[in-house]
């Protein structure tokens, strides 16, 4: 035996005007997002402008990190994976000096590119997590010689504070021991507070091939999830 159930007008009305309030609540959520994530770019494109006209230290005045994106030139400012919220941040020490034409982010991230940049890429993509972190360095110019001093971790701190301050990480990954001791520092230094984690450079892997991709995409999964 069947049953029809009779709707009268007024809970018609009811149900029509709650189904309304629905699709008009997911339409300002959708627009939210999208503001959120514009101011976002927009802070992050003003800071990219002061970190290009930093002259903070020695390394600032170095022809090859004057901007010139056309040689390959210029201080290197961070990269976002996607358009979603960034939940980690990916920090190395600072831009390679054997940088090539057209090398625009940190890590060699530019798309389509050769080498390691666009293998560390695709294992970000693989481990699902690329459209949720954004790379950077410590230090945003090259030095001639790869190392780094902790004098000038300090005077480019400032650009990675005002970073983490615009995009609200939940949690720091390191790629190297060298770098999570100095930032630990900063942090402490700084009355910091923030959780971060250390794994291995992707130079590791991809330059030296000291692991697999698949272990390394593994260990970048457990300190994003750990």
């Amino acid at each position: 035996m069947s049953i029809r159930l009779r709707i009268s007008d007024k809970n018609k009305r009811e149900i029509a005007f709650k189904q309304k309030q629905v699709v008009e609540f997911v339409i300002l959520r959708k627009y939210e997002k999208k503001m959120i994530c514009r101011k976002t770019e927009n802070k992050l494109n003003r800071i990219n402008l002061r970190i290009q006209a930093c002259t903070s230290c020695e390394l600032c005045n170095l022809a090859y990190n004057k901007k010139d994106i056309s040689k390959g030139y210029g201080k290197l400012y961070g990269w976002r994976g996607g358009q979603k919220k960034c939940r980690y941040m990916l920090v190395g020490m600072n831009p390679s000096y054997n940088r090539f034409a057209g090398h625009e982010y940190a890590f060699g991230g530019v798309e389509g590119s050769p080498g390691p940049g666009k293998k560390f890429n695709g294992l970000l993509k693989e481990a699902g997590i690329f459209e949720e972190i954004f790379c950077d360095n410590v230090i945003h110019c090259s030095s001639s010689t790869n190392e780094i001093q902790m004098s000038w971790a300090q005077a480019c701190f400032s650009h990675l504070v005002d970073e983490i301050d615009a995009l609200q990480p939940e949690k720091i990954i390191t790629m190297g021991r060298q770098v999570f001791t100095m930032l630990s520092d900063l942090f402490r230094e700084h009355n910091i507070e923030i959780l971060i984690k250390n794994i291995w450079h992707p130079s590791y892997v991809f330059s030296y091939g000291r692991s697999t991709p698949d272990e390394y995409k593994k260990t970048i999964l457990r300190a994003c999830h750990d």
